[in-house]
């Protein structure tokens, strides 16, 4: 079984804009080494943040965000969740999580990583992601 993974919008924006770990893992999900699970909010929310904080284009914008609709699979939550107290709107990635059946969400924000794990799902920085992956290179 492919291992299955919810990427926090801050991993995704790092990996469009710098070649560090973020870069890493989102080729390694390019590459079908993990799979990445997607909801449309946090689609949405990458897109917005690309566009309103780091002025890319529209069109830049919305290219990345066909790409990580093709590389992602995408689900919709039935599930609304109140577990992240320090900032609600964390919880589209939990819910995204627990709908997508995931083993990890990787984020690098510490509201969520503060939680460890929710029911199944483990909640790792992209250091520990890519250690699990065996691909951590430095």
């Amino acid at each position: 079984m492919t291992l299955r993974a919810v990427l926090d919008t801050n991993i995704w924006v790092a990996s469009i804009l710098w070649r560090g770990r973020a870069y890493r893992i989102r080729d390694l999900a390019e590459r079908g080494v993990f799979t990445s699970v997607l909801s449309l909010p946090i689609l949405a929310e990458v897109t917005r943040v690309l566009r309103e904080h780091f002025r890319l284009s529209d069109e830049e914008a919305y290219r990345w965000h066909c790409h990580i609709g093709l590389i992602s699979e995408i689900v919709v939550p039935t599930r609304s969740l109140n577990a992240v107290p320090g900032d609600p709107a964390d919880n589209k990635f939990l819910e995204c999580a627990i709908e997508g059946g995931v083993q990890y969400v990787v984020s690098r924000d510490e509201d969520l990583l503060r939680l460890g794990q929710y029911e199944s799902v483990q909640i790792v920085d992209d250091v520990r992601f890519l250690t699990i992956l065996g691909q951590i290179r430095e």
